[in-house]
């Protein structure tokens, strides 16, 4: 067993709400699988902008937050990657807007047919044999794969910095309503205070249900985040296969709910992962480990993906 342990679904860093579990002493390390960015995007961004630079926003998104785990293989070179998440985003943007992108795969099909043809024809003029065609054309499946993968990672890391934004400009806006209150010496209690401030004076009671809400950052959850069985599949493409994976989020949600119906341990206490909380208490960890596509949720092995049949296992706090 890998002394390593890769942190799902969440890349960039914590997500919203999440309880952090840090490393215990003598524990393997705990990454983050980095989806092969550049360096710079690993540090605080700058002047209101994103990490990358791309846009402006109203309030500044919690940077980053390591350590993460660099893979080796990636299909894209870090400059690659940083241009397929300024399309992401332009693809995003666009689609928010209202703008029509599904034209963007309409040739898609006939580009890899294309693709496929072009390896055969390659394969066939380098020696004439019908199995070195075939073997060009299973490396080419295979990099298509890979670059799937990578861009799915890439967008996840896009989203969860859409989400840590909105997740800031909601406290953002929950706390200048608080200093608006203290500047004009209002007490929320005072129940025509209430009503004058939350813009209803001939309803008490909405006022007061509105001014709650003024003073109340949204929840933000991780639902808006890619389903994490598509990510979790391109994570392992890219980790080491017998590292430990370490479920958060809606993953250990949907995991303890029963999806895979996976056989759930308590972790012995001499097991390579230990982890505490905030204020340094050691965590009960549950682990499993089960062919992939069980974990997945899928109801059998599929043929298509041999690597789904690798077990892999599955570690998850179990204390609440």
């Amino acid at each position: 067993m890998s002394a390593l342990c890769i942190r799902v679904p969440a890349l960039r860093g914590p997500l919203p709400g999440e309880a952090p579990l840090l490393p215990a002493e003598g524990s393997c390390p705990v990454l983050r699988l980095w989806p092969g960015l550049p360096e710079e995007f690993s540090r605080p961004a700058a002047g209101g902008l994103t990490a990358s630079g791309r846009r402006a926003v109203t309030v500044a998104a919690p940077a980053p937050e390591g350590p993460w785990h660099m893979p080796e293989g990636l299909p894209f070179s870090p400059r690659e990657a940083a241009a397929c998440l300024d399309d992401l985003q332009r693809m995003g943007d666009a689609a928010l807007s209202g703008q029509p992108v599904g034209t963007l795969g309409a040739d898609v099909g006939r580009a890899r047919r294309n693709s496929a043809e072009s390896a055969l024809r390659a394969g066939l003029m380098a020696d004439g044999t019908l199995e070195t065609a075939q073997a060009l054309e299973a490396a080419r499946e295979e990099r298509e794969k890979a670059c799937a993968a990578q861009r799915m990672l890439l967008w996840s890391w896009l989203q969860e910095e859409r989400l840590a934004e909105l997740q800031a400009l909601s406290s953002s806006l929950s706390s200048s309503n608080a200093r608006l209150q203290a500047a004009l010496d209002m007490d929320p209690a005072d129940l025509d205070e209430a009503a004058l401030l939350a813009g209803d004076a001939r309803d008490t009671e909405a006022a007061l249900a509105t001014l709650a809400t003024l003073n109340s950052p949204v929840h933000v959850d991780d639902s808006l985040l890619p389903a994490w069985p598509r990510l979790l599949d391109a994570v392992v493409r890219f980790a080491p296969a017998d590292c430990l994976l370490l479920a958060e989020g809606r993953m250990r949600r949907d995991l303890l709910d029963g999806q895979g119906e996976l056989e759930f341990r308590p972790l012995p206490d001499d097991g390579p992962l230990r982890l505490c909380d905030a204020e340094g208490r050691i965590v009960p960890l549950l682990q499993a480990r089960a062919p992939l596509w069980r974990i997945l949720g899928r109801p059998r092995a599929p043929r298509c993906c041999p690597g789904w049949q690798e077990e892999r296992t599955v570690m998850l706090r179990g204390d609440d």
